[in-house]
């Protein structure tokens, strides 16, 4: 199913009008249109994932799967045709952080055809063959980091590099340090790199060029 076909919370644009129409229930319905008509949606072509009060925070498409990120946990949908859907909770544990006003969504991202994600239970490598943690050499870093019930970080983000083979996430200012900071993974080496600066800015790609680099060769570091 194209992932043009696929749209989640409480309102669609309609193709034609441009006006929003409403989806009956909660955000946690994902609603998908007819086979090869992205732009036809019945009303009965939904389907609820997880508990109700959890909206629906990020939505990814693989090869054969969408992969479904929630405040409840990580949700696989998959299936040929929209009559033989199948939804399985892959992984409780697996949650996005805060409100949707906070914009962890941001800390998710693909390479290929693997999704990485900083979740509740650290950063995560979310593929067909299930959900790897990669954050171990870093493991205490990123717990302190990873944001508890309430916290909020300013402008979290997240790319990839198909070319370098690499993938980041970071945020501009953190309750625990006031200068922009990162980490990158090195998928091809599994090494895991800090990234940070003085320089103050916001702007993800002045943070690729600026940033110098501590490798940490499986060594706990502090910052």
């Amino acid at each position: 199913t194209k992932p043009a076909a696929w749209d989640f919370g409480e309102s669609i644009v309609t193709s034609t009008a441009g006006a929003p129409s409403v989806i009956e229930g909660a955000a946690n319905r994902l609603a998908y249109s007819k086979l090869y008509e992205p732009e036809t949606l019945p009303p009965v072509n939904n389907v609820d994932i997880g508990q109700r009060e959890y909206p629906i925070r990020r939505v990814v498409s693989t090869t054969d799967s969408l992969w479904v990120l929630k405040g409840d946990g990580l949700w696989r949908v998959y299936g040929p045709t929209p009559q033989t859907l199948s939804v399985d909770p892959v992984d409780p544990t697996c949650q996005m952080f805060g409100r949707s006003s906070h914009r962890f969504d941001r800390w998710v991202v693909k390479m290929g055809d693997v999704v990485y994600a900083w979740t509740s239970r650290g950063i995560v490598a979310i593929s067909s063959a299930g959900v790897q943690q990669i954050d171990t050499p870093i493991r205490t870093l990123i717990r302190r980091y990873t944001p508890t019930q309430g916290q909020t970080v300013t402008y979290p983000w997240s790319w990839s590099s198909l070319q370098t083979g690499t993938v980041a996430f970071g945020f501009a200012a953190h309750e625990y340090s006031d200068l922009p900071m990162g980490f990158m993974y090195d998928t091809i080496a599994q090494t895991w790199s800090v990234l940070r600066t003085d320089n103050g800015s916001t702007d993800t790609d002045v943070l690729t060029v600026h940033y110098d680099p501590v490798t940490i060769n499986g060594e706990e570091v502090t910052i």
